[in-house]
């Protein structure tokens, strides 16, 4: 089925899912009174870049494909993005709006590290956790 690329209408809220900190995690968009995901179709440094833009955050160090923050809720309401790398934010970048109906899997939601790697990391936590597999390691 072929979808137009579109421009937005409406201002585009972002945010940052199910990451271990808050520069990172599956990209989230608001549409329709609902939040929803962004099909990794297409997804790209270019992409994750402007996102990173628009939450305030330092330029990204990874590009995330494939769900690897876990699968969202709701629908995946944009696909094959397509910025420049420059944009301040989505709404200027072309698109495949599948919208707050689509019923498109969650196994191809995008996400994004914004920043240094190692900042997204919850290090207490994450020292928690090494002591206890060192514990139960030895």
């Amino acid at each position: 089925m072929f979808l137009p690329r579109l421009k937005f209408q409406f201002a585009v809220r972002v945010r940052l899912a199910g990451g271990l900190g808050t520069n990172e995690g599956r990209v989230e968009v608001y549409h329709g009174g609902t939040w929803g995901t962004v099909g990794d179709m297409d997804w790209d440094m270019k992409d994750s870049s402007v996102v990173c833009r628009m939450l305030g955050l330092p330029a990204p160090a990874a590009v995330i494909r494939g769900a690897k923050y876990g699968k969202g809720r709701g629908s995946m309401i944009l696909s094959s993005v397509q910025c420049t790398g420059t944009e301040a934010s989505l709404d200027s970048c072309q698109y495949v709006v599948l919208g707050s109906n689509s019923q498109y899997d969650h196994l191809r939601d995008a996400g994004v590290v914004c920043g240094d790697l190692t900042k997204g990391l919850n290090t207490p936590l994450l020292f928690f956790l090494i002591k206890i597999f060192l514990f139960f390691a030895s």
